[in-house]
């Protein structure tokens, strides 16, 4: 079974205003996450992602208990800005766990924070799957060959990948040196998109890595 320390993606959304304007939204909203992360067990902010030219920041972040990490995160340090801060919460599974566990790849891979060195551009990828006129055994024979791919890719650490339970769902965050290698790897080199593209639908987001004074 793969590892019992939970995962999670939030998405925050800002509405910015005259009396709290952007900048400090985001600031604050870092803070309180990296404060809240401090002060749970195993409480760790992975990756931190700010989505390019919109109001949108993006985490992936572990705990070992769901409720103290809600509690964390519920305690808001600024409540005059909660109106305007919007946040989603969907649970993770490692990819690679998924395909070994499910699929059936042989794989000993546990992907890091760690990047492959050299320039390149952050996307964040939501990739969902539908399997219109076939069985599951059927997508599952597909969906293993693409994780096999997938893997290929984040043993390069070019690529982290998450599957979200219960849902065919992947949230995938990648570091590509062009737009035109992403779109070649998706459109041409994943058997997913090859053998059934007009079932498989994904948002492409570019995003930049946020840093402040406490991340």
């Amino acid at each position: 079974m793969s590892d019992t320390t939970l995962q999670y993606f939030l998405e925050y959304t800002f509405t910015a205003s005259d009396q709290c304007p952007l900048d400090g939204l985001v600031t604050g909203t870092v803070d309180a996450l990296t404060q809240a992360m401090s002060n749970v067990e195993n409480g760790k902010l992975l990756f931190l992602f700010k989505v390019l030219a919109e109001p949108k920041l993006i985490a992936v972040v572990q705990a070992s208990d769901a409720a103290e990490l809600d509690s964390a995160l519920t305690k808001n340090p600024a409540p005059s800005i909660g109106q305007q801060v919007q946040v989603q919460c969907v649970p993770l599974r490692p990819y690679e766990a998924f395909a070994k566990e499910v699929l059936g790849v042989e794989t000993s891979f546990q992907q890091t924070k760690e990047w492959a060195a050299g320039p390149g551009q952050f996307y964040w990828l939501t990739v969902d799957v539908e399997y219109m006129g076939m069985t599951q055994e059927e997508l599952f024979g597909i969906w293993k060959q693409e994780a096999m791919a997938a893997l290929g890719v984040m043993e390069q650490d070019g690529a982290k990948l998450w599957k979200v339970p219960t849902e065919r769902k992947v949230i995938i965050l990648a570091k590509m040196p062009t737009p035109d290698v992403l779109d070649n790897t998706f459109m041409a080199g994943l058997p997913m998109f090859n053998q059934m593209g007009n079932q498989t639908h994904i948002i492409c987001k570019p995003v930049l890595p946020f840093k402040s004074s406490t991340t």
